[in-house]
């Protein structure tokens, strides 16, 4: 049964007359004894219907015929609660007058004061504190009416409530302050009366997850509200138990004027002992205008996690452009680089990651400051670079990687040769595969053809064995690669390869080719831009 909705046919005749307001036959069926007390599907009486619907003749009479003031309905609302809850003042007057108990409250432990706050009516507020309600009472979760004029910005309100002894320090379950909660809905006016009003410590109270006035505010962009509590104290040094500052917080979430305010207040012995840079926040929060604020303030780009929270990531990810290439922000990722981020420093390069995402830019961005295209996946490891596999799927970005020194010949390296491959591929484990290996994968040998004829143009003279040519015979490729690998390879094509082994050590291959005093032709030539496959 829904206790909110009101069924008519549950409703008696004295409960109908009541909600209309009929003095006339509510007075009939008072001198002819009808019940008075008969609840609907709610649980709601008369009384209740005569009190929600500031009916005060009616209410008057139902009184002065006696029945129950303090009744409840279903839901625990007394007749004075659902007064309180409309603003009906002269009702509240008349069952005020007739012994209505103001402390009752709600099956969820609401009184009527909390109701009248709620719905910001401040006429019922003074009348109920005029009374001498208990003006700390608290709703089920320890909300007390002072959080709830201070959430609304009733700042008549929080200034009548703390005239009347409203404990400034109550908390509710989470250990919120009405402080804490002013400063995070940004209600800017309650929060400057309960400060001036409070003690210093209160600017700084931490809820129970460590977050203090100034971490919400900052949080929510709250811009004037987070000026205020640092004029009146607040600590930018405090952390959460999650070990965040307001500056992380606000670099996450983008709040551009609010991370301006903190991050001259903010020292760097907090940052220590946070484990994580701001910078690392602005980037998982994709926000590249508060990176390059934290950048430009000096905020190192190569800054690591701590091992507390790379722990945390399956990945064990501690560098910012890695955060960068995770989320596919490249321009998070342009930001980081051009400052002198090292791509290299995670224990899984990020190259990998911008590969297994498919993101070319990304990618081309990585390389062309010095990614590693030769890194190896740290758990599954083949005997040729990853990189390569995990390009394999997009020609695109296999040249990529080929361009940028990864080592293609070790595609090549098969120990058997010709001779029969043993099965191998049984289990999710691929440490120590071969290229052949990987290519004959059910997966894979579709595109045997194009990838095999593509690291064609980065080796030397190199056999193909049993497996490789068992993937690739098949393919529209087969008669070029044939040709290929069973001849000798052009002189001007193995200069190229020495020369490109040569300028790849250190990385930044492609950097460095084009640094050189060369003719186009001859820049183009290294870059195997003259091959079929283009970018």
């Amino acid at each position: 049964m829904d206790f909110t909705e009101v069924y008519e046919d549950t409703c008696s005749t004295a409960a109908v007359v009541v909600r209309l307001g009929d003095t006339n036959v509510l007075r009939g069926l008072i001198e002819n004894d009808r019940d008075l007390e008969v609840p609907d599907n709610r649980g709601w009486r008369p009384l209740h219907e005569a009190a929600h619907a500031d009916q005060q003749d009616c209410l008057k009479m139902l009184l002065d015929a006696g029945v129950e003031v303090n009744v409840r309905n279903y839901e625990g609302e007394t007749a004075l609660y659902l007064a309180a809850e409309k603003g009906h003042v002269d009702c509240m007057v008349l069952l005020l007058e007739a012994g209505a108990d103001l402390e009752i409250p709600n099956n969820e432990e609401a009184t009527p004061l909390l109701k009248a706050v709620e719905v910001g009516s401040r006429e019922v507020v003074q009348l109920l504190l005029d009374r001498d309600v208990n003006v700390n009472s608290k709703f089920c979760n320890g909300w007390a009416p002072l959080h709830e004029a201070a959430s609304q910005g009733q700042a008549d309100i929080v200034r009548l409530l703390v005239e009347h002894g409203a404990q400034l320090d109550i908390r509710d379950e989470y250990g919120r302050t009405a402080v804490f909660v002013a400063a995070q809905y940004g209600k800017l006016e309650c929060l400057r009366i309960l400060l001036d009003e409070s003690s210093d410590n209160l600017v700084n109270t931490r809820t129970e997850d460590g977050a203090s006035p100034l971490y919400l505010a900052a949080q929510e962009d709250h811009l004037d509200c987070v000026q205020l509590l640092l004029q009146r104290g607040a600590d930018a040094n405090m952390t959460t138990d999650a070990a965040a500052l307001p500056v992380h917080i606000a670099a996450e979430k983008g709040n551009y004027s609010v991370l301006e305010l903190l991050v001259p207040v903010t020292t760097q012995e907090a940052l220590d002992r946070c484990g994580m840079s701001p910078i690392h926040s602005a980037v998982e929060g994709d926000q590249p205008e508060c990176l390059q604020l934290l950048i430009d303030h000096g905020f190192d780009v190569n800054r690591q996690l701590s091992w507390t929270y790379s722990k945390s990531f399956e990945d064990r990810r501690q560098t910012p452009v890695y955060f960068a290439v995770d989320n596919n922000s490249e321009e998070c990722v342009r930001i980081l680089l051009e400052a002198g981020a090292d791509p290299n420093l995670d224990e899984i390069n990020c190259l990998l990651m911008a590969l297994r995402h498919k993101n070319f830019n990304i990618t081309k961005m990585l390389i062309e400051h010095g990614a590693d295209c030769n890194s190896n996946f740290v758990i599954n490891t083949g005997l040729f670079p990853s990189t390569i596999a995990f390009a394999y799927e997009d020609e695109r970005l296999l040249k990529l990687v080929l361009d940028g020194g990864a080592q293609a010949e070790t595609c090549f390296l098969c120990h058997i040769g010709n001779g029969r491959h043993p099965v191998k591929w049984m289990t999710s484990t691929i440490n120590d595969t071969q290229f052949c290996e990987y290519a004959s994968l059910h997966s894979n040998k579709q595109r045997a053809g194009t990838m095999v004829r593509l690291l064609l143009d980065y080796v030397g003279n190199v056999q193909l064995c049993s497996v490789l040519k068992d993937c690739v015979q098949d393919k529209s490729e087969w008669e070029d690669i044939q040709k290929i690998s069973g001849n000798p390879r052009p002189l001007v094509h193995l200069c190229r390869l020495m020369i490109r082994h040569t300028l790849a050590q250190g990385g930044h291959l492609s950097e460095k080719v084009l640094k050189l005093p060369l003719p186009q032709v001859m820049t183009r030539f290294l870059l195997h831009k003259d091959t079929a496959y283009r970018l």
